[in-house]
């Protein structure tokens, strides 16, 4: 297991909203696209874990591709 980057999130559960404060990479990750794919995949787990139906993005770096 390699870290590739760090997440800042706050699960706001009484609203079910999921806020992606920040995403960064770190320099090593080269394959953004296949990260992109794998965390929009996983997405949906982690915000369910958190009791959260939806997703915000409040971050620098932009995630358009995910749901």
């Amino acid at each position: 297991t390699k870290l590739v980057a760090r997440m800042d999130c706050k699960a706001e559960r009484k609203t079910g909203v999921l806020t992606i404060r920040s995403l960064h990479p770190e320099p090593s990750l080269k394959k953004i696209d296949s990260f992109m794919q794998a965390l929009q995949q996983t997405l949906p787990a982690f915000m369910h874990f958190n009791g959260c139906d939806s997703l915000h993005y409040d971050g620098p770096w932009p995630l358009n591709t995910l749901p």
